[in-house]
């Protein structure tokens, strides 16, 4: 059946009529002030009279839902000239499969006159519905060209953060307590009676497995269950749950009796409405009755199963003094050797139902909200679901919460680090939800809107139930397409989503595609399957996120890396994150990943060229909150091919003019950021980036940066911690929680700033918290593992200060031990300590302890496994064939004091300048073919070092050196002349084999001096290996003079116990 709106022949005039009104502003400011509107509860509304169940209604005049239609409508079209007006002050719920905005408009409330009702609008069907709307799909609210959506509900906090700590109940402080778990190997319900005035079990727990595939045992199981209520005192507290399920996995044997007797029991009749008749395999259920008194049932069922097999219901109910309160949750989880629950408590409500400080006034909080208090712990799951209630006592500040902690919830910033829980409400008066007639199969509604479209403003709103996981496209709030969407000539009132609820979500929260300029202000995103707040083809520019929270993503599969669900994906660098918090999820907190173009139906388009977004600066970066996130953090690396597909380094290098590589570096800053608690890394970035005014603890890696081409990353006026004053929940044999607990990385070094290829400055950071444990050793400053690529020599270590002293209460610096085939990044590692705030010898270089880097000047510090030395070193790098190594010696004894690199393509080595030591190089394998290259990086202005090269006797070549221009090298008959002059000669030893040159500094900026031998011409390319022959001639060893053995305090103490004022992101919210 079709409902169409009757139109009078004057509706063309009076559709001109209105838009001039539109134009001239003069719309009344609340929609439901409109005169024009015609009720929908009027027959005379409508051709057909009120639309029945099952209609397709078309709307093409101003229509007012002034009543719930009180039936399921197969659709809504609001066709250009239409307008559908939620009428306030009143409940209304409106039931259809879609509802498409075909030119017309939809208005509950505005901006300028918010909707103080209670609307709810449920969107229909299931995945075996085979229909589809071009361009929206399924169970959908379209907005289509020219269409109009407008949804604003009543302003409330979308979160805060927690002032007072929440403690988690003690076992001993539960009245009664019994919990059904897979060990004791029953499923079924689960069924608990208590004395309503103690509190107290008055008899053992009754099991009934009502869920057997066998009628005559489900009569059995249904005679028993009635038999043991009907023995329970009247007045008595009776708690019921299932554990597992109660229905085989057909639904093929009637359970009629068992269903009449749990609905006569909490109800005292037949009532056929209890949700315990819709459920399905493995679906929970809970259930608390004072027998006799039906008014006091309370039911709990959620059909939404996170990541589709888990599923909790819940039901509370409190005693008539308010002193205690009964708790039951059924917990199913239909994989995982049935790890499935039911759990049934009594407390005192002073516990329970504690009252609690949060950090903004939350008067436009109300009883009955639902909110949330995150985990401050590795694990996003210790979130918690509890539920506001009446607290005449309670201030501006102040909530009394039906909460039984399960966890200890963090309430303080310490070390200028706010680790404050987010309090995130869920409840909002305007209600959008998937209905899930037939279980939860993951098709929930959604909110697309299309290019073309007139305006779109959602705010306040709480979707629940929304997106879809069986195709891509579907989310709880999508601009699909849109493009130019902040050009006030087209859209003179930008688009927005802000103040919104979104939980519960089986596909994202916010998808922006192939739109720019939209805006996301203050949302919260709870439980949704694969990304959160997502940027979906690399080419979405301007969108700004401000001050919005995310928790609970988990891993989904609609495109390739929902594996590794992250709370914000933001694939274009052109993007504003501010005041944002992932608090927790599967995979990533932040995650910048850009595509080499943009990929999908924006590729071509000329959003972004190839290769731009790799050379475009972040636009905006402040006050963003990363914790208790899986994997990491935040991360800014990886990009995607053209199917999405991630790929490892993100080669990214921002230029002043993204399409112009001779513009210059740009420099792009992360200023205050606050990461903790998350497991693998708190942070790990790629790029020209510097790290400003942040706070970093707790996390297996605290910051790493990694280099593409430019280095000169910088970290400045931050404070990084390794274990905080907070604890957390305590991991297997530890007072604390530990960040690989349970992984098979459990002993993993923990490591605050990582340092890598580089270079990088550290400048004003403060440390502490970096003591051995028992599963792990860990250190404030450490280095890149495995590092096979390169390390700078221009690491440079500045001002750092530390809350403990080293060695008896920590580490400043860790290293990894020394094996023989270490990689070459690690085994030139080299940290500069301009002021020297970290080894108490300014000017020192920190490099490994090995022979070939000793001197006299130089002290080890056994628990940093590194040596201090009063050195200045400067890098060679050799130029080697590719299947290649190198090695070098220091002819003060080149037999121990050697060094080989095999690094592809070119060796590496650190070599001490100021002339005390000389080296001797030999290629192991076969001389280059054309040319040997010879660069030495960070040389000092005022030192130098020569260098004997091992070559074919009959070697025929020509010598150049860049001083600071190219020019030729000359050629002397000793080597005394080169050692005595200015690295401009050169002296080829031909009995030997060893060609000897000089190296100073250039008088160039770059600190770095090029010495090349061209054009070889030889007939033994083999003929390397000079070394007896020079030792023959030279010696083994050469005595060094004029060095005193370095001496370094043998306790380092703390700088300052507290971190200074100013270092750190502090506090993240007021």
């Amino acid at each position: 059946m079709v409902n169409v709106l009757w139109n009078s022949e004057m509706a063309a005039l009076g559709y001109v009529l209105l838009m001039l009104i539109n134009i001239l502003g003069s719309r009344a400011a609340c929609p439901d002030e409109d005169p024009g509107l015609e009720n929908w509860s009027n027959s005379a509304t409508w051709t057909s009279g009120v639309p029945v169940e099952g209609a397709d209604v078309i709307i093409n005049k101003k229509v007012a839902l002034d009543v719930s239609p009180g039936v399921d409508l197969g659709s809504v079209t609001i066709a250009t000239g239409g307008q559908l007006v939620f009428l306030p002050d009143r409940e209304l719920i409106l039931r259809t499969k879609y509802i498409h905005i075909k030119g017309g408009r939809m208005d509950i409330g505005s901006e300028d006159c918010l909707y103080k009702g209670k609307a709810k609008i449920q969107l229909l069907g299931t995945a075996d519905e085979i229909y589809t709307v071009p361009g929206f799909g399924r169970k959908f609210i379209g907005v289509d060209a020219s269409g109009t959506l407008e949804i604003h509900g009543e302003r409330k906090l979308p979160w805060t953060k927690l002032s007072t700590p929440v403690r988690k109940l003690a076992n001993d402080e539960f009245l009664s307590r019994d919990v059904v778990t897979q060990d004791m190997d029953t499923h079924g319900l689960m069924v608990n009676s208590y004395n309503p005035v103690t509190g107290i079990s008055d008899r053992p727990r009754g099991e009934f497995k009502i869920g057997v595939a066998h009628q005559r045992a489900i009569e059995r199981e249904t005679q028993r269950f009635i038999d043991y209520t009907n023995d329970v005192p009247t007045g008595n507290v009776i708690m019921l749950a299932v554990r597992k399920f109660i229905i085989d996995r057909e639904n093929a044997f009637d359970r009629s009796r068992f269903y009449d007797a749990v609905e006569l029991l909490g109800y005292g009749k037949i009532t056929n409405t209890s949700k315990i008749r819709d459920l399905v395999f493995y679906d929970s259920f809970a259930m608390i009755v004072v027998k006799g008194d039906p008014t006091k049932t309370v039911e709990g069922f959620e059909p939404y199963k996170a990541e589709g097999i888990h599923q909790k219901s819940t039901a509370t109910l409190l005693s008539d003094d308010q002193r205690m309160k009964f708790y039951t949750e059924s917990y199913t989880r239909s994989l995982g050797f049935g790890k499935s629950t039911a759990t049934f408590e009594v407390t005192y409500t002073n516990r329970s139902i504690p009252i609690l400080e949060v950090s903004d006034e939350v008067i436009s909080w109300h009883t009955g909200d639902k909110v949330f208090i995150t985990s401050t712990d590795y694990d996003w799951r210790q979130i918690e679901v509890g539920t506001l209630l009446r607290c005449d006592s309670c201030t501006k500040n102040q909530i009394r919460i039906d909460l039984t902690p399960r966890f200890n919830h963090f309430a303080a910033i310490t070390k200028n680090v706010d680790m404050r829980a987010e309090v995130g409400l869920l409840s909002r008066n305007i209600v959008i939800e998937g209905d899930m007639a037939k279980g939860d199969d993951q098709l929930g509604g959604h909110i697309k809107v299309l290019h073309g479209f007139k305006n779109f403003h959602i705010e306040g709103a709480e979707l629940h139930r929304m997106g879809q996981s069986l195709e891509l496209g579907n989310y709880p709030i999508h601009w699909h397409m849109c493009e130019d969407v902040d050009d006030m000539d087209i859209y003179p009132t930008p688009t927005y989503a802000r103040q919104n609820s979104i939980h519960d979500s089986y596909a994202r929260c916010i998808t922006v595609h192939a739109t720019h300029g939209a805006t996301v202000d203050d949302n919260v995103c709870f439980n949704s399957i694969g990304h959160g707040y997502f940027l979906e083809e690399g080419g979405e520019k301007r969108i700004v996120f401000r001050g919005n929270l995310g928790v609970g993503q988990i891993a989904g599969n609609l495109v390739s890396t929902d594996i590794r669900p992250t709370t914000f994906w933001i694939t274009n660098p052109l993007t504003t994150m501010e005041n944002n918090v992932a608090a927790g999820g599967d995979g990533f907190g932040i995650w910048y990943v850009f595509p080499l173009e943009p990929i999908g139906t924006s590729k071509g388009k000329g959003y972004m060229g190839v290769g731009e977004a790799s050379h475009t600066a972040i636009t905006w970066f402040y006050n963003n909150v990363v914790h208790s996130n899986k994997l990491v953090g935040l991360k800014l690396d990886d990009t995607m091919d053209e199917n999405g597909t991630r790929i490892s380094n993100n080669m990214y290098e921002p230029w002043n003019d993204p399409l112009d590589e001779l513009s210059g570096n740009k420099k792009v800053e992360i200023i205050k950021l606050t990461a903790y608690k998350n497991r693998y890394f708190n942070a790990m970035v790629r790029g020209f980036i510097e790290i400003i005014d942040s706070s970093i603890a707790d996390s297996a890696q605290g910051l790493q940066m990694l280099r593409w081409r430019t280095g000169g990353q910088k970290v400045t006026n931050t404070v990084i911690l390794g274990d905080s004053e907070n604890f957390g929940e305590p991991s297997p044999g530890s007072h604390r929680s530990l960040p690989m607990a349970g992984t098979m990385s459990e002993s993993i070094p923990r490591k605050g700033l990582i340092f890598g290829m580089g270079p990088m400055i550290a400048k004003n950071i403060w440390f502490d918290g970096f003591a051995n444990t028992a599963d792990a050793e860990a250190g404030a400053i450490g280095f890149q593992p495995l590092n096979g690529m390169l390390s700078s020599p221009d690491n440079v270590l500045d001002g750092i200060g530390f809350g403990f002293n080293d060695g008896s209460e920590g580490n400043r610096i860790y290293q990894d031990a020394n094996p023989e085939d270490y990689r070459d990044g690690n085994k030139v590692e080299r940290l500069y300590d301009a002021s020297g705030s970290v080894t108490s010898v300014p000017g020192a270089s920190i490099v490994r302890a090995t022979p070939f880097q000793m001197t006299p000047n130089c002290a080890e510090r056994k628990n940093w496994k590194m040596a201090v030395c009063k050195e200045h070193f400067a890098q060679m790098f050799v130029k080697l064939e590719r299947d290649d190594s190198a090695t070098m010696l220091r002819t003060d004894n080149v037999v121990k004091n050697r060094h080989s690199s095999d690094h592809i393509g070119q060796a590496v080595f650190n070599v001490v300048t100021g002339g005390t030591y000389s080296y001797l190089l030999k290629f192991d394998k076969i001389l280059p073919k054309h040319s040997i290259v010879l660069r030495a990086a960070n040389m000092a202005v005022d030192g130098g070092f020569v260098l004997g090269v091992c070559v074919p006797k009959d070697l025929v070549f020509r010598g150049g050196v860049r001083k600071p221009a190219p020019s030729r090298l000359t050629e002397v008959t000793g080597v005394a002349d080169v050692e005595s002059g200015d690295g401009s000669n050169y002296y080829f030893d031909r009995e030997v084999g060893v060609i000897f040159v000089k190296f100073v500094y250039d008088g160039g900026s770059s600190l770095t001096t090029i010495v090349g031998l061209m054009r070889l011409e030889t007939k033994n390319r083999s003929d390397l290996d000079c070394v007896s022959a020079f030792t023959a001639k030279y010696g083994a060893t050469k005595e060094v003079f004029g060095q005193s053995p370095l001496q370094l305090p043998t306790e380092m103490v703390s700088s300052s116990r507290e971190p200074p004022n100013n270092v750190g992101a502090g506090p993240t919210r007021a």
